[in-house]
This record gives structure tokens, C-alpha cells and sequence, in this order.
């Protein structure tokens, strides 16, 4: 056995000569690595040089659940007690974040942007170009990966079109570009050399499954019938219901019609790409079906649990079995390798990190775009291996989409990519004839229907930083670096990862070169020195018939390798408890197609014995292999027009749009006139204090002597003030004072004039309030701008007072306590509104009055001799200033003694009502 050390040895003859008994695996040795009893290892299983037998289009479907879900282990049974979450979260104690929602991928070899950052190289050649010269071809690719493909906000690169392309570009215009969206990342990363963008994973790191049950809470909720532990099952018996909730599952608007359709005609399951295929919903199909068998048979096994614990029970059971497919038959037959090859589980490691690499997502797992064929066979499940024929196919079942997937056989592992996967995946929406071809035309938005998985492909890794070069890529994870020769560097390329079998392969590898020759040399040209090459590119043309090349493997297997033995609810870990040695080994027994068996109607003989396979002998070969020649012709690419049809829609927009400036002005008044009713605004008086200029700063000794001035020449003086009425409701007022009469609004009678203020404390943001008091009158309360116009208009009252003989008391209360005690005009209108209701028909009538009145004899005393103006008078009684009844009263109130015929208190008005009882 051979095993790699801490150091790479570049001149190794063939690192993939043994395999690896160490059980940790990193991609680069320069890494550091975990505990010193256990060491890094760069070698890898020994594969076989020559396939005896052909994927079948299975494969497909589980690199699908694979990589999309990313699967992983869940839940506990009820001796456990611990349910693995949907999210990933909390799998590594240590580092609860590893391998969930949302995590960053691991960065297996070190990121290389344009800027060290986050700015994708734009020194490379086309990715378009790049795939119409390597990847053009009669075999179709599916793209797989589970990568998010927006990010926010959206950055938007274009891939330039060749002129006259044949697909892009017919009108030979040569400004074509397509779309490509880069992909969502972590916010706190790309912000410096030490710290370049990292993307993130929007699917759990683990094999749990998540592609059935989901990563989200509530989207498990919507899956769950709550009874019995079971999956919902919609109208039809053994499916799923349909997407009634209205789930954020794809629906991308095909091709044909040109418009989205209605979400409600998909089924429900854990991932939102569920209904994109019939061989990947068929798949997720068996998988719902295969929990609830498990469900049921938990319920008869333990009657006393309840739906939760059978329902994580279901789960533990599907997510265990899922492990052990993926793992022990899905990877060998991927890599071309014997299962026992396969390093033997030896506990769970929490120091190996499980995230996906950004090799593995972006550049080795979509490797088997060259596997998948155009078209989907449908089988009929008959004794005759009749496929369906056109005319008559109207609907189909998952029974015989599962048997031509048995039947089918995949495309030869090469460099070569058709263009229907090249151009855009749409032809499986409505060609369900002969064949289904579930892989013409990779769907694209509606304003470009059509996309190239290659290109993207090629960009992606561009966008996750992967290193320009196989060369690079290679050095990274300790593989033999490519011999730099000219243009025999590129056939290097080729033979590179069989190395050790060179005598035997080396005739068919020049004839590859040969046949392609002319290939090679405008790879050359595009890019000028392989040490340019994209890893993709690279790793693509190192396939030769044989499985993944060098790199490519060895990327696919580390990571494999890593999920398992990072995984704490692996299966076989016996320290986590959730299955005892005997389950263990029912699990390791059951593979797919015992689970196909139990969750279809497929016969015993009907199934090959390996479901990954179809060899010679086995039942129903394919009749032919299918190729576009055999499938109808696709609908072109198109571009969405917005306004064709949307005339009329636009012209209301624009108004709408129009009408939104006006909307804001209006808006904007209306708060303004609030603003000003609740005392948030000045308006500036109509003669105000001097004020000094912007720049200039404000001297108060100046502007004291200025008032004292406006006082000694018996001027006005005048400010911008706001007037405090109640609660709700305050006005912009123009505080003026007459400093000849001696008048400031009402003060004109002979009696001491009390200021309140607000304490400094409570006056820093708004400005003082201010209470102006005369006996028998109701308080003017006012807010002012600031200190320096408080001290003004206290020195101009007090001035004007102390000119004219009067008296001023000043008294300091905070806001809430001057606001409080405040007598506002709304105050004694109360205070009046009671007195006429309790007193005056007590007058000469004791027994009208309200015997448990509140109202006190000292409130009383002070109706009594409150002043009204005659307006106030007639707001009192509830009449006009002008009725008669109003004016006579207040003329005989006047000539009753009275001592101001511009005012007159209650006393005055009850004497005058008496002396009119008396008379009458």
C-alpha cells in the first residue's frame, strides 16, 4: 500500500496506483491536517482501465439527489432521543454551522480572482467559445449541481457570442451575449486579499435526505400528513399532493409557450426542482413512497409511538439507506471502482470538515454531463420489452419511466457534450413520444430562453474562483503536474490520469489526439498556455472512456470520503445509537433496487439484479441508442418582448408613475400643516427680533440691549411663537407686546403678572415652554425657539411692567408639571360649562342642582370672578356675539357697576340675573 505524506512528491509514478488506508482525506497537503496519529493521504483507489459494462440512466437521477440534496443523515429513533434538524445545524457539536444552510463551500485550493478578490478573470477566452469547439457533440448533459445561481443584489456577466452563431446568433450580428448570474455569497467575505469571496451552499452538506423532506420547517409541515408518522398523499393514491400551498418550487416557463404556467399542476417534495424531469421526480417518487412504507411498518412494530417518533423513524430508516447507495453502490459504479475498494468506515471524525468544495460543486461533479443521453426511453411493463410508441402515448407511469431508465444505457464518458444540453433543456415539457428528451435545451429566463450548461458551467467556476488551470488545480490536491511542450502539453492532457497503464492505452490516446487534432491546436490558440486552461475544461478532456480523469476523481472521492466520516448521524457510527448492529447490517443489505421493488409494481424479473448497469443478458435492451437525429426539432432561442401586448398597461404605468411626484408634494404638505397644528414648526413673525447672520455667532449682551431699546422708544416687540392649547392641538402664533399700552394679547388689567418656565433640563431639544398668567383670565402658554428668545421676551415684559408700575413673578416647574397646571382657554370653558350646570339653577332652585357635584366653592369663587370678553360671553350661553340678548345683558352689566364695558365676570352676570327674577 501506498501512502501519501505531508509532502507531494510531483515526480511520483502513479499517485492513483493504491488504495488509500488512511481515513482522512484532503485535497491539499499543505493543508493542516487533524491529530498526528492520523496522516494526510494522496492516493486514491486504483481503478480499472476498461469498463466491462455501461451506466445506465439511474445514474442520472441519483447524481441529481446527490448533489442537489447533498444528502445526508437525520433523526433518531425514540431510544435515541435526538432528531437530526432539517437544516444541518448542530451535526458537529464542535462546529454547529458546519455543513448547513446557508455555509460557505470549502475552499479545497486557494482562490484565484482577477483582483485577489472578488472580480472574475477577464484575460480568458470566451466560455461560448470554449464550448463550441471542445464540448460540441451528439451527447446531451444535465447541469445537477445544487448552486445557487443569484445573488443580491444581482451582478450580471456576459458570455460574448461567437458571430454567426448557430444558436445565439442567426442574424450574424455579433452582439449577442449571454446571461450569466454570479452566485450568492457570504456578505462578510470579498472584501480584501485576506478575505476573497466565498459562496455558499443553499442545501445541507450532509446526506440527509434533505431532497425529500426539505430544509425548512415549515416546507416539512406542508409535506406531513401528521398521522401515522406518514408523507401527505394527494388525490392520486401514491403521489404527493400538488402544489395547492403554493411552495416556491422552479417553474420556469418553457420554451414552447413562452409564458409561466400555473404552479398548482407540481407536485410537492422536498426540493423545488422536483418536477424539472420525469426520471428526477420518478426518483424523488420512489424515495416519498419508501418513507411511508417504512412509516407503516414502524407503526405495527411500535404501537405506542407517537407520529413524531414514527415519522423520525421513517426518516432515520430512508436517510440510512440513502447513505449506504450513495456511498457503497453509486460512487463505485461513478468512478469505475470495485465497492470494496472503498475505505472500510472507521467511526465518526469530528475534525474533518464535510463542507462541499468549490471543486467538487463547480468543476468535478459535473463530469457526468457527458453521460446523459437526449431522451428518456418508456418501457411497457409487459413480457414483450415493448417501448412506447408515439402515436399513442398520452400518459405514462413511474413504473415505466423506471424500467427504460433499467433499460437505457448512458452515453460514453468523453469530452463531448450535445448541444441540446449546450443550448437549453425544454423538449421534455411536451415531447412525451418515442422517448422523453428531458435534456434538450437548458431553460433559461423569459427575456433568454436559452442557456448553455457548458458555458455556465465554465463560468461558474470562474465565479467561485477556481484556478484558471489544470495545472494549478492538479498541484493543489499533489498530482503529477502536466509537462509543458508546446502543443504536445495538450495531449499530455489526455493521458495524464492512466500514466501507470500508458503501454496499453497510449495507441488509443494518440488516436483521440489524431482524430481531434485540429481541436487541440485552437485550444491552444484560445488560450495561449495551459496554464491558463479551466480546471473544467481540463478535467473534461481528461476523460477517456474509463471514468473521471485524474483530477476529477480525485476530487469526487475526497469529498465523498469526507462526508461520511464528518457525518455524526452516519449509519454506521455506533456511538451516536440511533441503529443497533442488526440494523446496521439490514440496512447495508438493502440497495435500490430492493426499494424499487417494494415501491413500484415491478416484478422480480423484470429489474436487472444491478439497476446502475445493463449488461449483457439482462432483461429488455434498448432498441436503439437514442440521439437527436431520432427527436423533434426544438423551439428556437427567443427573446421576450415586455411592451408587445402591454401596450395599454404601459401607458397607465407611465401615468401612475407620473402621478407619484404630485402624491409625495400633497403627502408632503399635509404632514407639514400637521406638523405646524402640533407646535413642530416656526413660522417666522411679521416683525421679529434681529437676528444675526448664518456665519455670525449670536451675542446675547447684543441682543439684550436691542430689546431694552425697542422698550424705551415704546416700540413693538414682537416673536414667532408656538401657542399650546391642549393635548392634541397646538398653533404658530406672533407673540406681540405693546410696551407703550402695556399690552401683550390680553394684559391690560391691573393686577401682577405671573411667568412659569420650564426647567433647562427640559427645554435643551424643544425650547422653553412658557406660561403667562393674569388673575381672571385663562393662561397664554406658549413654546418658544430657544434660551436666547426666552431671555429676550423676559426682558422685554418685565421691562414693560416694571415701566408701567406692574409686578412680575417668575416661578420654574418642569414641562409635565407646567403643561398640568396650565389654565388654558379649553380648562375654563370646562370649568364654566359645570358652573352653569350645578349653580345657576341652584340659584332660587336648590333642588335642580346635582347634590353629589364635585365642583368645590373655591372653584366656584374663582368663576365667580373670571373676566369674559363678549365673545367668551356668548360661547358661555351658546350664542352669537351679535344676538341681541347677548349685547343688552352685557350693556346692563356695564351699567350694573361694572368697571371695564369691554369685559365682565359671572359675579356681575348672576347679580343682573337676580335682579330680573326678582322684577318678574
Amino acid at each position: 500500500m501506498h501512502v501519501g505524506h505531508s509532502k507531494c512528491n510531483m515526480e511520483e509514478e502513479d499517485p492513483l496506483n493504491s488504495i488509500p488506508d488512511t481515513s482522512t482525506y484532503y485535497l491539499r497537503c499543505s493543508q493542516p491536517g487533524p491529530p498526528k496519529k492520523v496522516t494526510d493521504s494522496c492516493s486514491i483507489v486504483k481503478r480499472s482501465s476498461k469498463r466491462p459494462h455501461y451506466y445506465s440512466l439511474y445514474t442520472i437521477a441519483l447524481f441529481w439527489t446527490t448533489l442537489i440534496c447533498l444528502i445526508a443523515a437525520a433523526g433518531g429513533l425514540e431510544r435515541n432521543g435526538e432528531y437530526q434538524r432539517y437544516d444541518g445545524w448542530f451535526n458537529n457539536l464542535a462546529n454547529p454551522e458546519w455543513g448547513s444552510v446557508g455555509s460557505r463551500l470549502h475552499r479545497d485550493v486557494p482562490s484565484n480572482y482577477q483582483d485577489g478578490v472578488y472580480r472574475l478573470a477577464s484575460n480568458l477566452p470566451s466560455a461560448r467559445a470554449i464550448s463550441d469547439l471542445v464540448f460540441r457533440g451528439q451527447v446531451v448533459a444535465y447541469e445537477i449541481m445544487q448552486s445557487t445561481q443569484i445573488s443580491c443584489p444581482l451582478e450580471v456577466h456576459k458570455i460574448p457570442v461567437p458571430r454567426c452563431d448557430p444558436v445565439f446568433d442567426l442574424q450574424c450580428e455579433g452582439k449577442t451575449e449571454i446571461p450569466f448570474i454570479r452566485a450568492k455569497y457570504d456578505k462578510t467575505t470579498g472584501h480584501g486579499l485576506n478575505s476573497p469571496r466565498e459562496q455558499v451552499n443553499d442545501r445541507t452538506s450532509w446526506i440527509d435526505a434533505s431532497f425529500l423532506y426539505s430544509t425548512q420547517e415549515p416546507w416539512v409541515a406542508a409535506l406531513r400528513s401528521f398521522e401515522n408518522g406518514t408523507l401527505l398523499e394527494g388525490p392520486m393514491p401514491g403521489y404527493p399532493p400538488f402544489n395547492n400551498p403554493h411552495i416556491p418550487l422552479i417553474n420556469p416557463p418553457p420554451p414552447q409557450i413562452h409564458r409561466l404556467m400555473n404552479p398548482e399542476r407540481l407536485f410537492i417534495l422536498g426540493d423545488p426542482r422536483i418536477n424539472e424531469n420525469p426520471g428526477l421526480l420518478s426518483f424523488g417518487l420512489i424515495l416519498y413512497r419508501w418513507h411511508n412504507i417504512n412509516a407503516k411498518k414502524l407503526q405495527k412494530e411500535y404501537p405506542s409511538w407517537t407520529d413524531e417518533d414514527l415519522f423520525q423513524g421513517a426518516r432515520r430508516i430512508v436517510i440510512s439507506t440513502l447513505q449506504n447507495i450513495i456511498l457503497y453502490e453509486f460512487l463505485p459504479a461513478l468512478l469505475a471502482i470495485n465497492p470494496s475498494q472503498i475505505p472500510s468506515y472507521e467511526g465518526y471524525k469530528p475534525h474533518v470538515p464535510p463542507g462541499i468544495s468549490h471543486s467538487f460543486a463547480t468543476t468535478a461533479f459535473r463530469f457526468p454531463h457527458s453521460l446523459v443521453p437526449p431522451g428518456l426511453l418508456l418501457r411497457k411493463r409487459n413480457s414483450k420489452c415493448e417501448f412506447r410508441e408515439e402515436d399513442i402515448v398520452q400518459e405514462y407511469s413511474v413504473d415505466e419511466i423506471v424500467l427504460g431508465m433499467a433499460s437505457q444505457i448512458a452515453e460514453a464518458e468523453d469530452n463531448v457534450v450535445v448541444e441540446d444540453l449546450r443550448v437549453s433543456l425544454s423538449r421534455y415539457y411536451l415531447c412525451f413520444s418515442l422517448f422523453i428528451n428531458f435534456l434538450d435545451f437548458i431553460f433559461g429566463p423569459m427575456h433568454f430562453t436559452r442557456l448553455d450548461v457548458v458555458s455556465i458551467s465554465i463560468m461558474r467556476g470562474r465565479d467561485n474562483g477556481i484556478l484558471p488551470t489544470t495545472n494549478s488545480a492538479k498541484a493543489s490536491i499533489c498530482l503529477q503536474k502536466l509537462v509543458k511542450a508546446n502543443h504536445q502539453s495538450w495531449l499530455v492532457l489526455n493521458f495524464a490520469n492512466s500514466s501507470i497503464l500508458l503501454k496499453i492505452i497510449l495507441k488509443n490516446i494518440f488516436e483521440f489526439y489524431q482524430r481531434n487534432t485540429s481541436m487541440f491546436n485552437q485550444l491552444a490558440e484560445l488560450y495561449g498556455s495551459i496554464d491558463r486552461l479551466d480546471a473544467y475544461v481540463g478535467g473534461m478532456l481528461e476523460t477517456n472512456g474509463s471514468g473521471p480523469g485524474e483530477l476529477f476523481t480525485r476530487i469526487i472521492f475526497d469529498q465523498f470520503l469526507r462526508l461520511r466520516d464528518s457525518d455524526r448521524f452516519w449509519f454506521e457510527n455506533k456511538q451516536n445509537g440511533f441503529l443497533t448492529d442488526e440494523e446496521q447490517k439490514k440496512i447495508r443489505n438493502i440497495n435500490l433496487r430492493e426499494i424499487i421493488k417494494q415501491t413500484t409494481s415491478i416484478e422480480n424479473d423484470e429489474l436487472q439484479k444491478d439497476v446502475f448497469f445493463w449488461l449483457k443478458g439482462d432483461p429488455c435492451p434498448q432498441p436503439f441508442q437514442v440521439n437527436t437525429t431520432n427527436l423533434e426539432p426544438c423551439v428556437p432561442f427567443m427573446r421576450f418582448d415586455h411592451f408587445t401586448g402591454n401596450e395599454v398597461t404601459y401607458i397607465f404605468t407611465v401615468i401612475a408613475l407620473a402621478t407619484i411626484p404630485l402624491i409625495c408634494i400633497g403627502i408632503g404638505y399635509l404632514l407639514i400643516q400637521k406638523r405646524k397644528k402640533m407646535g413642530m414648526i416656526f413660522e417666522p413673525g411679521v416683525r421679529s427680533l434681529k437676528k444675526p447672520c448664518a456665519s455670525q455667532k449670536v451675542n446675547l449682551k447684543d441682543e439684550m440691549d436691542y430689546t431694552r431699546q425697542i422698550i424705551a422708544k415704546d416700540m413693538k416687540f414682537s416673536l414667532p411663537a408656538i401657542e399650546w392649547l391642549n393635548e392634541a392641538f397646538c398653533r404658530s402664533v406672533i407673540v406681540e407686546l405693546d410696551t407703550h399700552l402695556a399690552v401683550l394679547k390680553i394684559l391690560k388689567r391691573p393686577h401682577v403678572v405671573r411667568l412659569t418656565v420650564t426647567r433647562k433640563a427640559s427645554r435643551s431639544v424643544n425650547g422653553p415652554f412658557v406660561v403667562v398668567s393674569v388673575p381672571k383670565n385663562y393662561d397664554m402658554v406658549l413654546r418658544l425657539q430657544n434660551e436666547s428668545q426666552w431671555l429676550q421676551f423676559r426682558c422685554a415684559l418685565g421691562n414693560c411692567l416694571i415701566k408701567h408700575g406692574k409686578l412680575i413673578k417668575e416661578v420654574e416647574a418642569e414641562n409635565d408639571v407646567l403643561l398640568e397646571a396650565a389654565e388654558t382657554k379649553d380648562k375654563r370653558q370646562e370649568k364654566l360649562d359645570h358652573f352653569f350646570r350645578e349653580h345657576t339653577p341652584g340659584l332660587n332652585q336648590p333642588k335642580l342642582s346635582d347634590a353629589n357635584s364635585e365642583f368645590n366653592s373655591y372653584v366656584s369663587e374663582q368663576v365667580m370672578h373670571m373676566t369674559l370678553t363678549k365673545s367668551e360671553f356668548a360661547d358661555a350661553l351658546g350664542m352669537q356675539p351679535k344676538d341681541l340678548f347677548v349685547q343688552r345683558m352685557f350693556s346692563c352689566m356695564s351699567l350694573n357697576g361694572g368697571q371695564n364695558i369691554d369685559s365682565v365676570c359671572f359675579q356681575e352676570f348672576l347679580t343682573v340675573l337676580k335682579r330680573l327674577h326678582k322684577v318678574l
